[in-house]
């Protein structure tokens, strides 16, 4: 399937609809658009170009919907706002300065319509690749209407079509050739496509989603955002068809011909799985897959925190490593002997810990303004540079301070999380950066500086515009891990903590592994398919894959009814962490029962929360054994029955100190 018809000329698609031509030069310096011909001006008058000397143009597409209904998307990004100027001294054509802080109308015009970077590529450095491929479009040439306001000094440019150019190498090679483009079909498919999300991974039906939504009118159209997500939808096809995508050529066909394969779900997972991870291991991988909020715990020595670096090391890479302790692989790279991998960070709590100060820094006068860093917030600005790779970041000893004070604009921020245009948002833990500047004085760029260094990336400058207006939020490929020792020295955790995170008990002594030496290989090595099946992770539950939605709300409802008018009923959250958990662990394994996911899922996420005496607790536990029985939930029963046991002799009993 191809969106592009081979023609002759773009010369020949004068026709009575249009007003005048368009055509680009991309060799004219910072680049230029040029009008020429005849138009009628706003009194039906026959006139030329030239009246438009000093409007601002902005392109504007009109097609229908599948439903028929006519609409219009106006691409008035600040990329694509045009100045309109004669072309030269008494020429009737006039030319749209494209400069170095708009974009050329054949990428502002191509991001439009989800096609491949590619397509602004007039000249290649080869000609490989057929043209149809996507390696050397470039849009040369469209007919336009003209709409003008005069009261704003602007004037919509509206295509008629859309000819693109291509064939001719850098070294003028090949011949040109000229192809025009379906848009109205183009349109049409993908408001199709994210219509029929439920039959594509969610990464990319949230992806297909963010372009029907600038189609339909729902939300603006934003120049870089739509070439993010391009790239992404591109990325994640090579990384997980590798046999079926080339990484190249446009992704719309493949997509749809995935939303026509009856097996494609299956496919797509088995792409991403290393079918090699250890059972041990498989509901540590859930939980982060579900929430980058980990509690580990269990008695001292069991290797809380050794996991979790033990997991930076299985996804940490060569290039990564290097960049950050070129020393660490002078000998060469061995990922299991590097003792502080660079997407790896440990922090230990200290017991005076009673503010967020020592977590997120603070601004400072003493010898000048200036912010005081802290290890965390470096940590977390090197995961924004970085963001194809899982970063794990250990709080060591959690709760020697009260969590609720110390970490009190992550425990927020974890739970703004959202994705806005596409894009994976927090609430920030360092509101913007921009708010620290005082008269004559840019703390922000000081900042900026400090995180990211020279700003010789457009990566960096696009992170440099995100912290100064949006400030530090938290990043999508992070994830927080803390250990606990839960004994008489250290403080419990409230039900605020315990219900932003997923927490996994490590009481379990294999000596028989540890003496054979085999404990130590139970993180296999990630493959890009795991680390972006972690990064990636689902936000609302609902709209997870694979979440057995009915399983999960009639299990959660028999759990709430004996719950009810205790502080231990279930809310919202509880109900989207279980589909999602329930959704992650067919991901990992889809030969997984919704039943063992939830009976894991109940360890971390509702017994977990129990806690307290006799007389406060009375027959909870023994009630929940109806639901949570014995042959379903074996692992839940299991404890439920010794905190069962514990609270008939003790008089108290708490799930962490069982």
């Amino acid at each position: 399937m191809t969106y592009f018809t081979e023609v002759s000329d773009y010369k020949t698609y004068a026709n009575e609809n249009a007003d005048f031509h368009f055509s680009y030069n991309a060799n004219s310096g910072g680049g230029q658009s040029f009008l020429g011909g005849m138009f009628a001006d706003e009194n039906g008058t026959i006139t030329s170009p030239t009246i438009l000397d000093g409007f601002v143009g902005v392109f504007k597409y009109v097609f229908k919907d599948p439903n028929g209904q006519e609409r219009s998307i106006i691409l008035d990004d600040v990329k694509g706002k045009y100045e309109i100027k004669p072309r030269g001294i008494g020429s009737t054509s006039m030319k749209l300065g494209v400069g170095t802080k708009l974009e050329s109308p054949s990428k502002l015009i191509s991001a439009l319509f989800m096609l491949p970077p590619t397509c602004a590529i007039k000249n290649p450095n080869n000609l490989d690749v057929s043209i149809l491929s996507s390696n050397n479009y470039w849009l040369q040439s469209m007919w336009l209407k003209c709409v003008i306001h005069n009261t704003s000094k602007q004037v919509e440019l509206i295509p008629i079509d859309f000819v693109y150019c291509g064939g001719n190498s850098k070294e003028r090679q090949g011949n040109d050739r000229f192809f025009e483009l379906d848009a109205q079909k183009r349109l049409v498919d993908i408001i199709s496509l994210s219509q029929n999300a439920e039959r594509l991974p969610n990464d990319l039906s949230q992806c297909i989603d963010f372009f029907s939504k600038i189609y339909l009118g729902k939300t603006s159209f934003d120049y870089n955002t739509c070439i993010k997500t391009t790239n992404k939808i591109m990325v994640l096809l090579a990384k997980n068809y590798p046999d079926k995508y080339a990484g190249i050529e446009d992704p719309l066909p493949f997509l749809t011909s995935l939303t026509n394969s009856t097996n494609q779900d299956k496919q797509y997972k088995h792409s991403i799985v290393n079918n090699s991870i250890p059972d041990t291991f498989r509901p540590l991988l859930t939980a982060i897959r579900t929430k980058p909020f980990i509690l580990l715990a269990g008695i001292s020595g069991t290797g809380k925190s050794r996991i979790v670096r033990k997991l930076a090391q299985a996804s940490v890479s060569e290039d990564l490593q290097k960049m950050y302790d070129p020393k660490s692989v002078e000998c060469g790279f061995n990922r299991w002997q590097l003792h502080k991998p660079a997407n790896f960070e440990l922090i230990q709590v200290k017991p005076n810990w009673h503010n967020s100060l020592e977590v997120v820094g603070y601004k400072s006068n003493i010898g000048g303004a200036h912010y005081e860093f802290t290890p965390f917030v470096e940590f977390v600005a090197r995961a924004w540079k970085h963001p194809e790779t899982p970063f794990f970041l250990c709080l060591d000893e959690m709760n020697l301070a009260p969590v609720e004070q110390y970490f009190a604009e992550f425990l927020s921020a974890i739970e703004s999380r959202s994705i806005e245009n596409n894009e994976y948002e927090t609430d920030p833990i360092i509101k913007p950066f921009e708010s620290f500047d005082a008269d004559n004085d840019t703390l922000s760029d000081r900042m900026i500086a400090h995180l990211l260094g020279k700003l010789d990336t457009q990566e960096k400058s696009n992170l440099a515009d995100r912290f100064r207006t949006k400030g530090l939020t938290l990043p999508q490929n992070l994830i927080i891990l803390g250990t606990v020792n839960m004994d008489e020295t250290t403080f419990s955790f409230s039900r605020k903590v315990l219900d932003r995170a997923m927490s996994i008990v490590m009481d379990d002594v294999d000596y028989e592994s540890y003496f054979n030496g085999s404990s130590e290989n139970n993180v296999p090595e990630m493959d890009e398919g795991i680390k972006q099946l972690i990064i990636n992770r689902h936000i609302n539950g609902l709209e997870a894959d694979g979440n057995d939605a009915d399983t999960v709300k009639n299990y959660l409802t028999s759990i709430n009814a004996i719950l009810d008018k205790t502080p231990f009923k279930l809310g919202y959250r509880a109900a989207n962490e279980a589909l999602l958990y329930v959704s992650a662990a067919h991901s990992i394994n889809s030969e997984s029962s919704t039943k063992d996911a939830l009976d894991e899922f109940t360890l971390m996420k509702i017994l977990s929360r129990i806690e307290g005496d006799k007389r406060s607790i009375d027959n909870l536990l023994e009630n929940l054994k109806d639901v949570i029985n014995s042959t379903d939930y074996p692992k839940s029963y299991e404890v439920l029955d010794s905190m069962s046991k514990t609270l008939n002799s003790k008089q108290f009993v708490s799930y962490w100190t069982k």
